[in-house]
């Protein structure tokens, strides 16, 4: 009980400490600090960069001029990449497009002084993929606007690359989103328990047996004697106790009750809270200062009877930090030979091998403005032109500067950061993107020292999916004035897609084979020129059934996508590699040595 107590005791600190933090809401025309326990729906909160939210939340406002914002996970699904949400449209082009930008000082208490309405939702659930609702808004003007899930920040969640989010709060407390998820915790026994449980059974089973058959052979024992005694002593009272049985019982149950190991069980729970106390205090299981928590000591000795360990790979063995490595174009292979330097690549015209010491290397982003290997031969440059310039425009990632003027990608995927930062080390540097255009630097064009600058105007872009496992742009090209769709995705969905040769489709083959075979990652790049007539006609459909509230919506629209993404020009194929995290080879040798198997 004094264990269960100090166990309780731990995580009503825990939680404390939790509802103890501050955050910033708006009252009585001012931003003020409350905390968290003190949140109600309605309110509405700030929350800054590298900060966690309080409370599930409707975005109202952001910093970034584009309405994206991104938020860390981890706490929630333990999932590393950075989740991407945005403004719904209505509410950006209805209210935040007359807002200026905003200052430290009073991030617009004007509006939020006057904002008036209400917003109609789901039911509280645990469901982190699906939430719907519709906003009404009566003050300062009047708009309605139909958000998903999209549009919501739940509880738990850090907000990454974004200066600061404003935010309705729609659940709090015990109604949000992770608390729903919050079950109790199954009581688990450790193998030792389980064990000493069943002798314990057996233990009481066997003393239950034992005090039975010596009452029995006792009241036998009695009866005889009393028997005897008879013959030679007439007047004795021979009438039959019937308590006498249950009393012998009792008697012979005590007597014996040190058969079982009632102390064993308190001797277990005094070591277990003693080797909580040694790993919570062991030096060699630090990690950047900070020591292992041991939440429960039920399953304690469990670590030193391990058998299997089951694990994924991104993200638990790997990095979950990607490296653009290798690229097939036109039937040749491009790839970085040495791991020191990034931005060299190579040129071959053989399939992916693990000796790559007979490739030569070529320059790209370092003395020279492009590659010589590529000037020379113009039919290649074509190609490799377009494979960069689908990496350049089609991706979600999104800019931002540091303080000493460079350029940083952020993205909800790390394959796109890759993507992009490949392409910008490859002379297509990716600098600006907002609600119509994208903009990169082609380096491959440059004359003299000046970048050539594309820019494209975005008419749509479809979101990547697990259902769909590709992601398209529909772009028009600023400077020509043509209409094109950029698609990547996995090659299982992208090869039928596009028009091919069958020495083509061996050569794709056997690339794909070879890059996994290195454990690269692999997306297949295509593009397709259009008719800018029907693609304008096909724009307006597209906007009139996303913006729309019928249930069919979601059909509409693959249908829509589908009129797009096919017979398609292949572009070439990526490889991208996840690296494996420091000592993570040592450490399954170890574990394989200690005779535990690993899937």
């Amino acid at each position: 009980m004094a264990k269960e107590a100090y166990e309780d005791y731990r995580r009503f600190v825990s939680d404390s400490k939790l509802n103890g933090t501050e955050t910033r809401f708006f009252v009585n025309g001012k931003w003020r600090r409350t905390n968290w326990g003190k949140l109600k729906v309605g309110d509405c909160v700030m929350v800054k960069k590298d900060e966690t939210i309080p409370a599930d939340l409707l975005i109202l406002e952001c910093s970034n001029e584009n309405g994206l914002c991104f938020v860390d996970t981890k706490n929630l699904d333990g999932e590393t990449n950075l989740k991407e949400k945005f403004i719904n449209k209505t509410i950006k082009d209805s209210i935040m497009s007359n807002i200026e930008a905003s200052k430290e000082s009073n991030y617009n208490s004007n509006l939020y002084s006057q904002l008036e309405g209400k917003l109609i939702c789901d039911q509280p659930n645990e469901y982190l993929d699906a939430w719907e609702g519709s906003l009404f808004v009566s003050a300062p003007q009047k708009i309605q606007a139909h958000v998903t899930v999209k549009n919501l920040l739940v509880r738990g969640s850090d907000i990454k690359n974004t200066d600061f989010i404003i935010g309705l709060v729609v659940y709090c407390g015990h109604l949000t989103k992770i608390m729903k998820n919050a079950k109790d915790p199954p009581h688990k026994n450790s193998h030792v328990m389980e064990i000493m449980n069943k002798i314990l059974i057996s233990l009481f089973i066997s003393h239950f047996a034992v005090v039975l058959i010596f009452t029995c052979l006792n009241l036998s024992f009695s009866l005889r004697r009393n028997e005897d005694l008879q013959s030679y002593i007439p007047d004795l009272d021979t009438d039959y106790d019937y308590k006498e049985p249950l009393v012998k019982f009792l008697m012979f149950y005590v007597s014996y009750s040190n058969v079982i190991p009632i102390s064993l069980y308190v001797a277990l729970e005094v070591l277990k809270v003693s080797q909580m106390i040694f790993i919570q205090y062991d030096k060699y299981i630090f990690h950047d200062g900070k020591a292992a928590e041991c939440k429960t000591t039920d399953l304690i000795e469990e670590l030193g009877q391990i058998d299997f360990v089951f694990s994924d790979k991104t993200g638990t063995l790997t990095m979950n930090e990607m490296f653009f490595r290798f690229c097939a174009i036109n039937g040749k292979v491009y790839g970085k030979k040495s791991e020191e330097n990034l931005r060299t690549t190579s040129f071959t015209n053989q399939r992916v091998s693990k000796d790559y010491s007979s490739l030569q290397d070529f320059q790209i982003n370092g003395s020279y403005e492009a590659p010589d290997l590529v000037r020379k031969q113009s039919s290649e440059s074509k190609n490799i032109e377009n494979f960069f310039r689908v990496l350049s425009v089609c991706h979600s990632c999104v800019t931002e500067k540091k303080n000493n003027g460079e350029l940083s990608y952020s993205s909800s995927s790390p394959d796109e950061i890759a993507l992009v930062q490949g392409a910008a080390n490859m002379g297509y540097v990716f600098t600006e993107k907002n609600n119509k255009y994208i903009i990169f630097e082609n380096r491959y064009l440059a004359k003299s020292n000046e970048n050539y600058q594309e820019k494209w105007e975005l008419l749509a872009e479809i979101p990547f999916d697990s259902d769909r496992k590709r992601m398209s742009v529909i772009v028009k090209n600023v400077q020509s004035g043509d209409y094109y769709v950029f698609t990547k995705g996995a090659d299982n969905i992208m090869l039928p897609r596009c028009e091919q040769s069958e020495e083509s489709q061996e050569f794709c083959d056997n690339i794909l084979y070879d890059f996994s075979c290195e454990g690269l990652r692999t997306l297949v790049m295509a593009m397709k020129k259009i008719d800018s007539t029907k693609t304008e006609e096909w724009v307006e459909k597209y906007n009139e059934a996303n913006n729309s509230t019928d249930q069919n919506k979601p059909l509409v629209l693959n249908e829509l996508y589908e009129e797009m993404e096919n017979n398609l020009e292949l572009v070439g194929i990526s490889g991208i590699e996840d690296k494996l995290q420091e000592g993570v080879p040592e450490s399954i040798e170890i574990i394989i040595n200690a005779n535990i198997r690993i899937w």
